[in-house]
């Protein structure tokens, strides 16, 4: 068996943009998977490579807003930042050795003179306006969660709301309503009012067979019969109606009720036979599934607001209706809104309960996805309490909150629904991810974009495999922050000697991310980053439950129904003149058809680094399929 080494030689940096002083640090390789991070202009020059793919990783590591123009590579243009060489087959390097080449990719200009830089970096604003205009006429059919109404609620509640929830709190921890640990201990008596804008923390008033009236919301069904519109348009929307619903199911933590619109339709036509006797049926099996996943994911989360005061018997209401009134199972299949805690007075439409909403048709024709939902928003539910009234914040960033709440569908679904994987987050999500990683970004959340929820499934299943699994998913949900914060601390907390630099731990993190793109099995470094890690036990049992951390690959992805893909690179053997616009901390990878399956000497030359935050790495691997 060949031995494997790698031996560093790197040379001080001289005057930059001379092309005979530019630093040459040299790899030698063979057979070993290595990452290269740019850190300076210069040659990187690799020996005796032996059928390795060569990869080009750029990285926007800002998170504030950034308009710039870099060219990358373009094909007509002598003022390429990157640029190559293959030399002849492995031979002993020598610095002064003269080595021909057989393959240089540096073209000069044309006729045409296409001076379009293939990549664009733009301010968050700018991309938002773009990427709206550009969508505008897209149907989605992939399922999201929440409606922007309530996202809006969520992450930023009124303030005045806020303190009055943490003053109801504060006094009934005084008057010793409830222990100040916040145990469920059925401290808290019926009809305790200590402030009119919050809504009763007695015991619970739902009756099975019952029916009760919630408000709905829906901007998307203009002819649908009963909306009413709000002069003072409280929410930005404009229609609300109030409908009938009966409970069918009631549990231990949750009672479940079900639109009864004209009785046995669920607002629209039957045209899918979304029926109230089905979805009373569906309804007794998803409070089954509630109750599987109400001890694990409060022990690793934490509990909601009510239950965490410890009423002596509330639970978490769920209404099943068509939330877009469009009998159809292609868009938002579930939903919290954080007004429902407070009276109707203090928050207009309230339904002064603890409480989430399901799409029925979802519910129907997705069960598996119903399921998951489930998980997805009881997390929403929980971050409201543990963020905004124990955490001391009065806002949460969209993009973290919906990252935690598929870190739980990841985590608890494949534990509850082990033989079918047709609900578990990374199915749902993947293929956007793979495809079009690019139009992704960690911090800058688009309000029903699929691919702000597939780069966030990713990135969560990522920090959650690498960095601590359920340990440092409790500490993410727990402590006093929240954002880039809470991550950074949450791995502080559990490694404090890894980094020397608080400062910089996220963007540490963020620039290993790519690693998951490459690193598999095959090419697995023992300090690399991937999917395929194997999750020892320390990271997945915590407080007597055990969680899944499942290893997967990337190369290819395979889905539950068998259909594979792979990570979808940007070639620019193809796309040499097509301008592509990055995110703001978003990443994107290049391929040329020249740097697959090198062997002996290559180097790669860098001319000058970008600033504002954008890096480059370089991956040396071995063919995904070779």
């Amino acid at each position: 068996m060949q031995v494997t080494f790698i031996s560093f030689v790197i040379f001080l940096v001289s005057l930059m943009g001379c092309k005979n002083t530019l630093v040459e640090p040299n790899y030698s390789n063979e057979n070993t998977p290595m990452s290269i991070s740019v850190d300076r202009p210069g040659t990187y020059t690799f020996k005796n490579l032996q059928n390795k793919n060569i990869y080009i990783t750029l990285l926007n590591t800002s998170r504030s807003s950034t308009a710039m123009h870099k060219r990358l590579w373009s094909k007509n243009s002598v003022d390429n930042i990157v640029t190559w060489e293959k030399h002849g087959a492995a031979a002993p390097y020598s610095h002064n050795n003269v080595v021909a080449s057989y393959s240089q990719i540096k073209s000069s200009k044309t006729a045409s003179d296409d001076n379009t830089p293939i990549v664009e970096f733009i301010s968050k604003e700018e991309f938002e306006t773009i990427y709206q205009e550009e969508n505008k006429d897209v149907v989605s059919t992939s399922p999201r969660s929440g409606i922007p109404v309530a996202t809006k609620f969520n992450s930023e509640p009124p303030r005045e709301r806020v303190d009055d929830l943490r003053a109801y709190r504060k006094e009934l921890l005084e008057k010793g309503r409830v222990n100040k640990n916040s145990v469920n201990n059925n401290a808290v008596s019926a009809g305790i009012g200590v402030n009119s804008n919050i809504i009763d923390l007695g015991s619970s008033t739902n009756v099975l067979g019952k029916d009760k009236k919630f408000w709905v919301n829906s901007d998307t069904a203009p002819n649908e019969a009963g909306y009413t519109q709000t002069e003072s348009d409280y929410y930005g929307s404009t229609r609300f109606k109030q409908i009938s619903a009966t409970c069918v199911a009631l549990t231990e933590h949750c009672a479940i009720y079900v639109a009864k619109e004209q009785k046995d339709l669920l607002f629209s036509s039957n045209t899918q036979d979304v029926t109230f006797p089905l979805m009373e049926k569906k309804a007794k099996d998803l409070a089954n599934y509630f109750e599987k996943i109400y001890t694990m994911e409060t022990s690793l989360f934490g509990k909601p607001f009510r239950m965490d005061l410890g009423p002596s018997k509330n639970e978490v209401e769920i209404l099943i209706y068509d939330i877009d009134a469009d009998v159809q199972s292609n868009g938002g299949v579930g939903f919290f809104w954080g007004k429902d805690y407070f009276t109707n007075s203090a928050q207009p439409f309230s339904n002064e309960t603890e409480m989430f909403y399901l799409d029925s048709s979802f519910v129907k024709t997705d069960p598996q996805v119903a399921c998951s939902t489930l998980i997805h928003e009881f997390q929403h539910m929980i971050n409201f309490h543990q963020k905004i009234i124990l955490g001391g914040m009065y806002s949460v960033e969209t993009w973290y909150n919906e990252m935690m709440s598929m870190i739980a569908e990841d985590m608890i679904y494949p534990i509850i629904t082990p033989n079918d994987n047709a609900g578990w987050v990374m199915n749902v999500r993947m293929e956007n991810f793979l495809r079009q990683f690019r139009q992704g970004s960690v911090t800058h959340w688009i309000d029903g974009d699929v691919y702000s929820y597939s780069y966030l499934a990713a990135f969560g299943g990522y920090l959650t495999r690498n960095y601590g699994g359920a340990r440092f998913v409790h500490e993410l949900s727990t402590n006093a922050y929240q954002g880039v914060s809470s991550i950074a601390n949450a791995i502080e907390t559990l490694y404090p000697k890894r980094y020397q630099n608080s400062s910089a731990i996220f963007t540490d993190i963020f620039l290993r991310f790519p690693e998951v793109m490459f690193y598999t099995k095959k090419n697995l470094l023992k300090s690399s980053f991937s999917f395929e890690v194997p999750v020892s036990e320390s990271y997945i049992d915590y407080c007597g439950s055990t969680y899944a951390l499942k290893d997967f690959k990337v190369w290819p992805f395979t889905f539950s129904n068998g259909k594979t893909i792979k990570p979808y690179f940007l070639n620019m053997n193809a796309d040499s003149n097509t301008q592509y616009r990055i995110r703001l901390m978003s990443f994107m990878v290049f391929e040329h058809d020249d740097l697959k399956n090198v062997s002996g000497d290559f180097s790669i030359t860098f001319s000058e680094l970008a600033d504002g935050g954008i890096k480059y790495q370089i991956y040396v691997v071995s063919p995904p399929d070779g």
